[in-house]
């Protein structure tokens, strides 16, 4: 049995938060899918997806990126205050990896670009 939740996070919250200035305008949209024991956020279909699983997670992230182009992705992953903890150049497209074992508990956004296209993710470690 799985159910799904949809929520939209105002980019200008985040912005307030120290993270991203130049979202003030955009709204970050998300999916949570819960499962028994499992759940993975989703980025809207599209050219470039992002799924992170299990989420929320008490030990590392598995990001899976899918994409119609070749081009690398850049990866930055923020705490809530807005401080980068994590950067990635240069990851392959169309990859899986895995980010986050070394960070404290808390929530984090994940920032996933290629070329134009960018998807957000909200984490979650226990």
């Amino acid at each position: 049995m799985t159910e799904a939740h949809d929520f939209v996070l105002p980019a200008a919250a985040v912005a307030r938060a120290g993270g991203w200035p130049n979202l003030a305008n955009e709204n970050i949209s998300t999916t949570i899918t819960q499962g028994v024991n499992r759940r993975k956020e989703t980025t809207p279909r599209g050219k470039l997806t992002v799924t992170a699983s299990p989420n929320p997670s008490w030990n590392y992230f598995t990001l899976t990126t899918q994409s119609g182009s070749r081009e690398t992705l850049q990866l930055k992953v923020l705490d809530v205050l807005g401080r980068i903890v994590e950067t990635r150049n240069g990851v392959a497209a169309s990859t899986t990896f895995h980010i986050g074992n070394k960070f404290r508990s808390g929530v984090y956004l994940v920032e996933v670009k290629q070329g134009t296209e960018r998807q957000i993710l909200k984490l979650i470690r226990q």
